[in-house]
């Protein structure tokens, strides 16, 4: 995959650095530069596209935010060769942007090391719902969810139709992508409004979604509340 030097005329690595860059990412990976201001508009992109921050001397700093996003792609903040964020393995991931509003600001502590701070960015969502077990019928609501670093955290409503009593089992997708490798990578609970009825959630490896699962004691249709925490990865 091509790469570009971002805010550099030509994509030349000695041109002169403006302070401001306002810039659109589509198809390739991108290149940041100390001590400039990035904007970046990532609505086009069609798979996830990597932010490459480059070696800088102690005290440069790059401030990372995004105009426009997707949540079903992301731009990877990641380290050059060599270069470490928060102390972390040269050249890996540190973390994805996803929505408009979200900023990383990085602060360089030497040559090969920046240390980052992912300022919080909350947006929401209506999941998509899918009835695994002992539902007749589910009803989504909008939901707010908040990220920050490689964390989600979710919170909202479902209203569940339950076919008979007995364990019940619903699926509720995530306002971004996560490829989970366990069980433990989500976890939360949820409580039925009118009665003492409790559910908890747990990550789907299968299907990269909350499982929210509890036991219900009679057929009404009831309306759930429930939050949960997922990592992004």
């Amino acid at each position: 995959m091509n790469q570009s030097f971002l805010g550099l005329p030509g994509g030349k690595p000695n041109a002169v650095i403006p302070k401001y860059v306002f810039t659109t990412l589509t198809t390739e990976n991108h290149y940041a530069r100390p001590n400039v201001q990035y904007f970046i508009d990532i609505s086009g992109i069609t798979a996830n596209r990597n932010l490459i921050i480059r070696a800088g001397k102690l005290g440069d700093a790059i401030d990372v935010s995004l105009t426009a996003g997707i949540n079903t792609f992301g731009l990877i903040v990641i380290g050059d060769t060599g270069v470490t964020i928060n102390g972390g393995t040269a050249a890996t991931k540190w973390a994805t942007m996803f929505i408009a509003g979200t900023t990383v600001r990085l602060f360089a502590t030497s040559a090969t090391n920046w240390q980052a701070v992912y300022v919080p960015v909350s947006s929401t969502y209506s999941p998509t719902l899918t009835n695994t077990t002992n539902i007749a019928a589910s009803t989504t609501h909008v939901c707010q969810y908040t990220l920050f670093d490689n964390v989600g955290l979710v919170f909202g409503k479902v209203e569940i139709d339950p076919t008979t009593t007995g364990d019940t089992n619903l699926g509720i997708s995530l306002p971004v992508p996560s490829d989970f490798t366990s069980t433990d990578d989500l976890s939360g609970t949820g409580t039925a409004v009118a009665i003492n009825q409790s559910f908890g959630a747990y990550a789907d490896t299968t299907n990269n979604r909350a499982i929210f699962q509890g036991t219900v004691t009679d057929v009404a249709n009831r309306a759930y509340l429930f939050s949960f925490g997922f990592r992004i990865l």
